[in-house]
């Protein structure tokens, strides 16, 4: 094997290498094998057995296209993932003044989340796979990284606050709810009272009066207590 060709076989083994960590990490991320890139290293591997035989390079040359391919599917898949995160978390429906309250720069990142999911509608157009192109595919996987973990961090405050205020609402509509039994009742118990009191006035003895005062003074005295408990 002369320099060149030891040298392409190196570069190959450069590309695969990287390919495989991007899959790896596009495995950890996802929860799911990148099957599109691991076809690719298949097919890399396919050309780097036929690479001895091959005196023009060309088989080299094909094998680092799927590595540099595989590379590029995998962060597809990563980019997919995140972009997936992002728009759940839109569907959350929460208003935009609550989250940029604990996430401030959440509108200075939009723009970046529109170029990258420009990058998967429709058909994207036939580019060639460039260095620069693979470079800015990883600035805009660490980019939403970022932006990931803080609308995760975000979710959980919002959704916490949420849940207190609802918490509230209920403790408050569930207390507003025992005042008007409480009421009913006290309404329910003057009204048996005052009924009682009538039909003993009507006995005309100092021993009825006396009944009918104690049963008005314990009906006073339990709607005092029962008023100061729902303060």
């Amino acid at each position: 094997m002369n320099s060149a060709s030891a040298d392409s076989v190196a570069r190959v083994e450069r590309l695969f290498r990287r390919a495989e960590r991007a899959i790896k990490r596009a495995e950890r991320l996802t929860q799911a094998l990148p099957t599109a890139a691991v076809n690719q290293l298949r097919y890399a591997g396919r050309h780097l057995l036929q690479a001895d035989s091959d005196t023009s390079g060309e088989a080299l040359r094909k094998a680092a296209n799927h590595c540099v391919r595989a590379w590029y599917d995998a962060f597809d898949a990563i980019l997919l993932r995140q972009l997936e995160v992002i728009a759940n978390f839109e569907e959350e429906g929460f208003p935009r003044d609550a989250i940029l309250h604990y996430y401030p720069d959440y509108e200075a990142e939009l723009p970046l989340i529109k170029r990258a999911q420009d990058l998967f509608r429709g058909t994207p157009p036939t580019q060639a796979l460039t260095v620069e192109r693979m470079v800015d595919r990883l600035r805009m996987a660490k980019r939403l990284s970022k932006i990931v973990a803080h609308l995760r961090m975000t979710t959980q405050e919002l959704r916490k606050t949420y849940q207190e205020r609802s918490e509230r609402e209920f403790e408050q509509q569930e207390n507003a709810r025992i005042r008007r039994d409480c009421i009913s009742f006290l309404a329910t118990l003057a009204g048996c009272l005052i009924g009682i009191f009538g039909i003993l006035l009507t006995a005309e003895s100092w021993l009825a009066i006396c009944v009918s005062l104690l049963l008005v003074g314990v009906a006073i005295l339990l709607a005092i207590i029962i008023l100061r408990a729902l303060r």
